[in-house]
């Protein structure tokens, strides 16, 4: 038989549970399943479809050779965008004078350089 304490030695028990609050947390997007029914068909019927030949969706050449570093590029620019006008872009106090002769060197070494 239950007791009217019964109900809240729970609360003794686990103070943490007890200070959550009683309201439900998720919420379902607008119109949601009103939708539901129409995506689900175009969902089946797009797994259903066969992909009649791989090479119909070719990937570019060398993609993913050259996946990283073009991620490493992206994310060093997105990274100096964030940079405030105060700090700005600091080279080196002797960058430009060895310049020219670092650019030779890799003429001169033939680097290649990867084109997409």
């Amino acid at each position: 038989m239950k007791t009217k304490n019964s109900d809240q030695d729970w609360l003794k028990d686990a103070p943490t549970l007890a200070k959550i609050s009683k309201e439900n947390p998720f919420t379902v997007p607008y119109a949601y399943f009103e939708s539901l029914n129409d995506d689900l068909k175009t969902l089946a019927t797009l797994q259903s479809l066969p992909l009649k030949n791989e090479e119909d969706y070719p990937f570019p050449l060398h993609y993913f050779k050259h996946l990283p570093e073009r991620i490493n590029d992206r994310s060093a620019i997105e990274a100096t965008r964030n940079l405030s006008p105060e700090t700005g872009f600091q080279v080196p106090d002797i960058y430009f004078d060895s310049l020219p002769e670092r650019i030779k060197c890799r003429i001169e070494r033939g680097k290649e350089i990867p084109s997409d």
